[in-house]
């Protein structure tokens, strides 16, 4: 059974995910709660932030540290990394918009370890010549998190599947969206 924290904690990632700059009002009304209530958990929205930022770490990790164990070549990593990342888009989402906003320090190093696994893995992937050497990596990241969150959006709204998400970010990374201009 999932606890009133745990319902409060999923309700505001998903919400916060898509609207970053909402009130605690707006918060509270979105997890179908009353402000109060809200309030009781949480002492302010920095408290709540703080929270959502460690749960969305815990999430994402336990989504990908199986695949960071394996020897695979660069390309079938980050194949696998996506497909595990999708259905927490808008977990990866808030963490990617908070990146700017970080006052947790626990959070603040552990951003950081992530932000060193995606450099090695980007700059393992332009040196195998796969994605584009001329791109930042910060670039590249943001625009995996935008095609991961999209998916996650269409899978919840379109009936997207996950493998089709899957399929369709793969295919806009690595044969892009415009054949010839």
């Amino acid at each position: 059974m999932v606890s009133k924290r745990e319902q409060i904690t999923t309700s505001a990632i998903t919400f916060l995910s898509g609207k970053p700059l909402a009130s605690m009002e707006e918060i509270a009304k979105a997890a179908g709660i009353g402000r109060a209530t809200l309030f009781r958990y949480f002492n302010n929205r920095q408290a709540l932030v703080d929270e959502l930022e460690l749960e969305c770490k815990r999430r994402l990790n336990r989504a990908i540290a199986p695949y960071l164990s394996l020897e695979l070549p660069a390309d079938q990593l980050l194949y696998q990394v996506i497909k595990a990342l999708i259905p927490l888009g808008d977990s990866l989402h808030f963490l990617f918009f908070e990146a700017f906003n970080i006052n947790n320090p626990q959070v603040e190093s552990a951003f950081q370890d992530d932000i060193k696994i995606w450099e090695r893995l980007i700059v393992q992937l332009q040196e195998e010549g796969l994605i584009n050497s001329n791109l930042s990596h910060r670039w590249i990241a943001r625009t995996i998190d935008s095609l991961v969150y999209q998916s996650w959006e269409m899978m919840n709204s379109e009936n997207l599947s996950h493998a089709e998400a899957t399929q369709f970010i793969w295919r806009t990374l690595t044969q892009g969206a415009i054949r010839s201009v």
